[in-house]
């Protein structure tokens, strides 16, 4: 199975929520399925202003980006 897993935050392998990401695509990938972690970085060039819509703003980009490549 191909799995895309998002999460706005930045990727710190130390840091909570992109550390428990980290080890799910590990645990994911050793029971063979192949896994994309994206974070806050890789879809956001800079951080929003107002940070509010921080949120907003990576969905969006992620929806953007999933629906430029809808067979991947």
């Amino acid at each position: 199975m191909r799995i895309l897993i998002a999460i706005g935050v930045l990727r710190q392998k130390e840091a909570g929520a992109a550390g428990v990401v980290l080890n799910h695509a590990a645990e994911l990938t050793k029971r063979g399925h192949t896994v994309d972690c994206w974070y806050l970085e890789d879809l956001l060039e800079r951080p929003a202003k107002p940070k509010r819509f921080g949120a907003l703003l990576f969905a969006r980009s992620l929806s953007r980006l999933i629906r430029q490549e809808p067979g991947k």
